[in-house]
């Protein structure tokens, strides 16, 4: 019903638009029309309370806060429209990971995994938002975030703003500032049991870093049996089947998971996921294959994205079909 109400506003500011073009050069009529599309943008925008804005050269970070029954008032980071985490205040829930980071999503099902083998791992992530995954982050363990605006490291780092980084960690955290692509080119060879790539969220996608190149440049930072998390949930492009042929064209091995919490999910505030995994051989993955949750990835469901071909195009048509697709089922 949600989505049915959000589609049939959309369609309302459209048709107010056109209606308020064509009559532009009747002052009380255009007027009135101008106050319908206020109205209706007002009522298709979240319901939540804005606290601070800021602006870089990538844009314009705004934190906010709303009302989660089961956590209470739960602080939340955007760039643009996109939402970059999000944290509890109350502090017996400040350090659970909350949407795509919560223990059930396919991110917290791989650091689950991987530090009930490990006493002590190396993780490495490429954007930082909230700094979510830091609540994951034992005392034996290191955490280094690869990020490319300055300003998301100062929110993400001040207690006052976000506590992840700071207070839920209990081990090292450290930061290298750039274009992830290039600065992890600069880190050791078999480095990291875990490495997350989560800078596909947003409305304008780094396709660089979903390349061929890109993904065989990472699994090369790998340990013999890491794991490569692709972080692909986005609402206007469908990633999925780039990444996955991409992972085989990389020379990995694959699993995919399109995840949908639960009712029981929902009360940590989990929230849907599309996450690709890849290993450098069948046996980093093996813990993950033998579940019920990861299925192998399919690489013919599109061409690979190379540094010289991308098509952000055919993976907005997928998302669009995928999306009516789903409305039709209903």
């Amino acid at each position: 019903q949600n989505d049915l109400f959000g589609i049939g506003i959309r369609i309302s500011l459209g048709v107010a638009a056109i209606c308020a073009f064509l009559v532009r050069g009747r002052a009380a009529l255009f007027v009135t029309i101008i106050a319908v599309l206020s109205i209706g943008a007002n009522q298709a925008a979240d319901r939540v309370n804005t606290t601070q804005t800021w602006r870089s050269f990538f844009g314009v970070l705004r934190q906010s806060q709303t009302y989660v029954p089961s956590l209470g008032q739960v602080k939340m980071l955007a760039h643009g429209t996109t939402l970059h985490g999000a944290q509890a205040i109350d502090p017996r829930w400040a350090c659970h990971p909350l949407v795509y980071y919560a223990p059930t999503t396919p991110i917290g099902q791989v650091f689950g995994a991987v530090q009930q083998d490990k006493p002590a791992i190396r993780i490495g992530a490429v954007g930082l938002g909230t700094g979510s995954v830091s609540a994951y982050v034992r005392a034996a363990d290191r955490l280094t975030f690869f990020e490319i605006d300055p300003l998301v490291i100062r929110v993400a780092s001040a207690p006052a703003h976000f506590s992840y980084t700071t207070r839920c960690a209990k081990g090292p955290i450290d930061y290298v500032l750039g274009d992830a692509r290039l600065t992890l080119a600069r880190q050791p060879t078999d480095a990291f049991d875990i490495l997350l790539i989560d800078a596909c969220s947003s409305d304008a996608v780094p396709a660089h870093l979903l390349t061929v190149e890109a993904v065989r440049g990472y699994l090369t930072h790998l340990k013999p049996d890491g794991v490569l998390i692709l972080h692909l949930s986005n609402r206007n492009l469908d990633l999925k089947g780039p990444a996955q042929a991409v992972a085989r064209a990389a020379g990995g091995v694959a699993l995919i998971q399109e995840y949908n919490p639960l009712p029981g999910d929902l009360d940590h505030w989990a929230s849907a996921e599309d996450a690709v995994i890849v290993g450098r051989t069948p046996a980093a993955l093996a813990r993950f294959a033998s579940g019920s949750r990861w299925r192998p990835a399919d690489p013919t469901l599109a061409r690979p994205w190379t540094d010289d071909y991308t098509n952000l195009a055919g993976a907005l048509w997928r998302r669009m079909r995928g999306n009516l697709a789903a409305r039709s089922d209903r």
